[in-house]
């Protein structure tokens, strides 16, 4: 009984780390929220952006970034992007088709998830204008329609 006593305090540090990487390094499910809209911005440069207000669309896009996480997780953040979107004050930067960077965490993605995220993209009816100070002033406004 008293070598349990001895090492509790070792088991409990052990355990803390433990359970702070599974919360650190486990990808946060986005729920959709009414009256928000979705920034979704792409390159190559100069970079275009639409501010997706179809729920339809949203919620697609927020379903495959979900399954997503499903697939793993890294480290490394790399230098460059493809795509970034921008939903409920979170940057889910897309650094190729396969991995997805959320709070500097990488998260694999399925390509063919990758791809129809882009596809959204292109089918999406909202306006497509190079990316601006303007644009992300108009999305922070964070209202469907907002003018």
């Amino acid at each position: 009984m008293k070598s349990i006593k001895k090492y509790w305090p070792a088991i409990f540090l052990i355990l803390v780390f433990v359970l702070l990487f599974i919360y650190l390094f486990t990808f946060k499910e986005i729920t959709y929220e009414e009256d928000r809209s979705l920034l979704f911005v792409t390159l190559p440069s100069p970079p275009q952006a639409k501010i997706i207000t179809d729920e339809e669309e949203i919620r697609s896009i927020l379903d495959l970034l979900n399954d997503s996480s499903k697939f793993g997780r890294g480290l490394a953040l790399k230098a460059g992007w493809i795509g970034q979107i921008r939903y409920k004050g979170k940057t889910y930067i897309i650094d190729n088709k396969t991995t997805i960077a959320v709070d500097g965490v990488m998260y694999k993605l399925a390509e063919e998830k990758g791809e129809k995220l882009f596809e959204i993209y292109r089918k999406s009816q909202a306006v497509e204008e190079d990316f601006s100070d303007e644009v992300l002033e108009r999305f922070n406004q964070g209202k469907k329609g907002g003018q």
